[in-house]
């Protein structure tokens, strides 16, 4: 495996980890901001909480896929195949958690 190779490696699962960090940020600390500021009613405190609960276990599963990115590292020989899952799985996380924050806020 090539330095290249291995760089690549490494920015797939640093733009896999960010997006877990966006995703906690956007979507797990703006809804307790709010209400720590009375910018959402009590009603609004449980749509809230589901939301950030949600976020955070979005944001880990990313977290877990960059860490199994990375984890491609140590095995050269099924690099390609990893990072083409890792690419399709990331896709689809980010697809499903949109469509779930958006029923969420709606």
């Amino acid at each position: 495996m090539t330095d290249g190779e291995k760089e690549q490696i490494k920015t797939r699962a640093t733009f896999a980890n960010g997006i877990g960090l966006a995703i906690v940020a956007a979507g797990g600390l703006a809804p307790m901001i709010a209400v720590m500021t009375k910018q959402l009613d009590q009603s609004s405190v449980l749509k809230g909480l589901l939301l950030f609960a949600g976020a955070l276990i979005a944001g880990t599963l990313f977290h877990g896929r960059a860490i199994a990115i990375l984890g491609s590292l140590d095995h050269p020989k099924s690099t390609q195949t990893e990072l083409n899952q890792s690419i399709a799985v990331l896709l689809g996380l980010l697809a499903l958690g949109s469509v779930v924050l958006y029923a969420m806020i709606r």
